[in-house]
């Protein structure tokens, strides 16, 4: 399943140069027709006078009355200049609506988001944000492209110009911009976005500390740069650096990060079929991935990553995944060479049959769970109805228009946007951290969870809402920052963050700190959290009490109960499980 952005439909701007092309060409034989029937007149010369009335001149026939024209000349007589009008109106209206969306993109330069590049994946990142109430300016470097009046019909203005120009982000006003979302072509050209965006914002930084106008301490934030990356090991690549670099900068710079729509999908799909393993205790995992590409990598890949940071309190699953595809073989092979930990974590089988084949010949039973990605949404969506009528699959997850009503009822069969599904939450926040959020509130779950799904009271102060999607504002910036502190911890206590390698002996369940850096870094992440929740307005109290906002433990880690210091400890413990499934190991310095 290829999730590249598909070719946009036409926009009314080319419908309306279709139009006016049309009406010219009507105007011109109009023209021509009417001068050979006003009098004796040569087809050449009669073309010439045609041509002639666009540019409002108009030649009365030789021994023709102005007042006895052919229709035809008549009609052409004003027609051809009303094109001609008509054209000017449209190029002086591009004209201008640009210099009035660099004007709007100018007024509205305070705390927006700025979305470069207007393929699928853009014009859908800007659409969710403008969703959610943030203000948006667009980038786009190819004036006709068909997707730009679509965005201003939303309300957001669009700058035509090229992203990799400082001048071009000064007109969108980055210097007061919150993000940068770069979404288009590959990463060669990403990367040119990224220095100029950098080095733009440094530089207004510098000028408004030199004219006093202002200083570092009364800049909210410095704006954030999130680059797509559509090759998934180069984006945990890229990553990695940023989140061990990162913490090596001094001063107010911009953060750089990486995103992978594809990644996404299959992190929010795997845990919503199969609770990322934290619920299938003593139970082995079978996934059948009907259909190659990204997503169908980006799959296999997570559900390793998620053997690797299986809950503690269960035995880690067998994982069995099915492959089905006409290149099956060659796409294992590179799954497998690109990464080792799949060949650790996992079996994976690659089976050259078409899907339907693979549906009706019995080899699928009762899977885990099957995932349909065909390019076909009529063929995705008969083959998954097909796998839910004869086989025992838990979960039969389609990629196709999530708004179709299939003829089937159930549900088993979820059907989901490959490529909207990994854009659909929180997209201003869809980087690394917010990834390692997400998992540790995942993993605070399976840690509160009781048999009948429902969280124990006496630990819980999230209320009903404790599905992510579901959670309060202030407990996901919680987890946010709680994340934001997992890399800096590990720095401290002198270990660093690498590639998954796959080897044995490597195991997340074995953790790496001895009890003196473990008691260290909980008394680190414990001040963390105070200093996080006495900002927010919470205090030390007899109670936990969410409407008073008072903790018992929100005192110095000496003061801490038992229990909240053993929490601490259990959770940063965990880090290595959690950096697990973003395809990190934790090693000491050196190693």
């Amino acid at each position: 399943m290829d999730t590249s952005d598909p070719p946009a439909r036409t926009s009314s701007a080319s419908r309306a140069t279709l139009i006016a092309a049309c009406l010219a060409v009507a105007a011109f034989i109009l023209g021509v027709v009417g001068y050979l029937q006003a009098g004796p007149s040569t087809i050449a010369s009669a073309a010439y006078h045609s041509i002639s009335l666009f540019t409002l001149t108009f030649v009365v026939p030789p021994g023709a009355k102005e007042s006895s024209l052919p229709v035809a000349l008549e009609v052409a007589r004003f027609l051809a200049p009303g094109v001609t009008v008509l054209a000017a109106a449209g190029v002086a209206a591009r004209i201008f609506r640009d210099q009035f969306d660099r004007r709007t993109a100018r007024r509205r330069a305070r705390r927006h988001a700025i979305v470069c590049g207007l393929g699928r994946v853009g014009s859908l990142v800007a659409a969710q944000l403008r969703e959610h109430g943030h203000s948006v300016v667009a980038v786009e470097r190819d004036a006709g492209n068909p997707a730009i009046p679509h965005v201003r019909a939303l309300g957001m203005p669009v700058v035509v110009g090229d992203a990799r120009s400082k001048v071009t982000l000064e007109r969108a006003g980055v210097a007061h911009a919150t993000r940068l979302v770069w979404s288009a072509s590959e990463w060669v050209e990403g990367q040119a976005v990224v220095d100029a965006f950098v080095d733009t914002v440094r530089e207004n930084l510098a000028r408004a500390t030199a004219r006093r106008a202002a200083t570092p301490g009364h800049w909210e934030s410095v704006p954030a740069c999130l680059v797509r990356v559509r090759d998934l090991a180069l984006c945990t690549e890229l990553r990695r650096d940023a989140l061990m670099h990162r913490q090596a900068a001094k001063g107010l710079v911009p953060d750089v990060d990486f995103f992978n729509e594809a990644e996404n999908s299959a992190q929010r799909l795997l845990w919503q079929v199969t609770r990322g393993y934290a619920l299938v205790a003593d139970m082995n995992v079978e996934l059948w991935v009907l259909g190659s590409g990204v997503l169908a990598e980006a799959l296999i890949v997570q559900a390793a990553r998620n053997w690797w940071g299986a809950p503690r309190q269960h035995a880690r699953p067998e994982l069995v995944v099915h492959l089905c595809a006409d290149d099956a073989a060659s796409a294992v092979a590179r799954i497998q060479s690109l990464w080792p930990e799949v060949r650790t974590a996992c079996r994976v089988e690659a089976h050259a049959v078409p899907a339907e084949v693979a549906a009706t010949t019995g080899a699928i039973t009762a899977p885990s769970a099957v995932f349909v990605l065909l390019p076909s949404q009529e063929r995705a969506i008969e083959t998954g109805i097909r796998l839910i009528e004869e086989t025992a699959a838990a979960h039969v997850v389609v990629a196709a228009n999530p708004r179709y009503r299939p003829r089937v009822e159930t549900d088993r069969l979820v059907l989901f946007d490959p490529v909207a599904y990994g854009l659909e939450s929180d997209v201003l926040l869809f980087d690394t951290y917010e990834l390692l959020a997400r998992m540790i509130h995942a993993h605070y779950l399976t840690t509160r969870l009781r048999s009948d799904g429902t969280l124990q009271p006496e630990l819980n102060p999230l209320g009903p809402g404790h599905e992510w999607n579901a959670l309060d504002t202030f407990w996901r910036a919680s987890n946010r920052d709680a994340a934001r502190f997992v890399v800096p911890n590990l720095l401290d206590a002198d270990f660093r963050i690498h590639r998954l390698s796959g080897r044995n002996d490597v195991d997340p369940f074995t953790s790496p700190f001895d009890a003196s850096t473990l008691e260290g870094m909980a008394e680190r992440e414990h001040e963390r959290w105070r200093q996080f929740m006495t900002t927010e307005g919470w205090r030390p109290g007899q109670h936990n009490d969410t409407v008073a906002r008072t903790r018992t433990d929100l005192v110095p880690w000496s003061d801490a109960s038992v229990e909240a210091r053993a929490y601490t400890c259990t959770a940063v413990s965990d880090y290595p499980r959690l950096l697990a499934q973003l395809g990190y190991e934790v090693r000491p310095r050196g190693r």
